[in-house]
């Protein structure tokens, strides 16, 4: 077991609901509550429409909830249904760091975990804790270059079904390498015209990753360096590897605490426009606008503005990554 999976296993494994501060409870519960709250919104979208439709054909052993519906499937198609259903409308909250993403697209991997093995609410809530530190430390030491955020989603949600199912340390350093070795997506998912698989690419990492989780518990080993190892991830990446500080608990905060919540429907690169714009209109009718200029920072600009497709936006998924049509809601239809 290479460093890193060594150290990610080690605090998976350690950590207990004691040792959660108030706050870092308190943010899970919230948390909790606005990833369902975004999951309720998206119910009707025909991304989790199809992910539910192919999840409910399958009857697991343990089953777990589809959200939403009385129907049950297998923990790994429950997980990948309910992170759709959570993630389609890009509401979702979000970690900005060197590494960027939506940590509570790993809840659904945790909750269907935990129902499937009727767990309780605190080891819910420490398997989520744990998830998000591990998806946000490394997201901190890591940029995606061309990756895309699954490779944290991976990672933190093997961590928190690990959790769920009571892993040693060892079984969970193989839930974390089959997890990251098999279900790490590409970043051209959010490039160009963007399609169904933008709300679901993370969907896929948490199904990789509670099948791993899975797996691990029933004796499968995998790599033993899938960090650190030759072709392993900071191979792959360029970078050497990172030397990891402490993790939460103790006087370290929690990483779930720095997290923030979007007020709008679209990529936190559009948040401050959107808001700004719906200022303005109340001021300034629309007709008196002639045109308008969005000053803004070089990531935003990139993912935002800066290809073709985010001028004319052809599908819902695009439309929620494009500033020009947020801003001014000039465009084709969009589906």
């Amino acid at each position: 077991m290479d460093a890193t999976t060594e150290f990610l296993s080690d605090y998976a494994c350690r950590l207990t609901y004691e040792e959660l501060s108030p706050e870092a409870v308190h943010h899970v519960k919230r948390t909790l509550i606005d990833t369902l709250g975004c999951g309720t919104g998206a119910f009707d979208g025909e991304p989790a429409s199809i992910a539910r439709r192919i999840a409910s054909r399958v009857q697991g052993d343990p089953p777990a909830r589809i959200l939403g519906t009385s129907q049950t499937t297998s923990v790994d198609l429950a997980a990948f249904a309910n992170t759709a259903l959570v993630r389609y409308l890009d509401c979702n909250d979000t970690y900005a760091a060197r590494g960027t993403g939506h940590p509570s697209d790993m809840i659904p991997a945790v909750l269907a975990m935990a129902d499937g093995h009727r767990a309780g609410g605190r080891a819910v809530i420490t398997a989520i804790a744990v998830a998000y530190e591990a998806f946000c430390r490394l997201a901190d030491k890591v940029p995606l270059k061309g990756w895309d955020q699954g490779m944290f989603v991976a990672v933190g949600a093997a961590c928190g079904a690990g959790k769920i199912l009571g892993l040693d340390r060892a079984a969970m350093g193989h839930a974390i390498s089959i997890a990251i070795t098999s279900g790490v997506p590409l970043g051209v998912t959010r490039i160009g015209e963007l399609s169904m698989w933008k709300g679901c690419a993370t969907a896929g990492a948490v199904r990789t990753a509670v099948f791993a989780a899975g797996l691990a518990a029933e004796g499968m080993t995998g790599p033993g360096a899938p960090f650190e190892g030759r072709d392993g991830l900071w191979q792959h990446l360029g970078l050497e590897p990172p030397k990891w500080e402490r993790f939460g608990g103790g006087d370290e905060s929690f990483r779930i605490t720095d997290t923030s919540f979007n007020a709008y429907p679209a990529v936190v690169h559009t948040q401050g426009p959107i808001g700004l714009v719906l200022e303005l209109r109340k001021q300034i009718p629309a007709s008196q606008i002639q045109s308008i200029r969005v000053a803004t920072y070089a990531e935003a600009v990139r993912r935002t503005a800066a290809e073709a497709e985010k001028w004319d936006p052809r599908t819902r998924e695009t439309a929620d990554h494009s500033i020009p049509y947020l801003v001014t809601g000039r465009c084709r239809t969009v589906r």
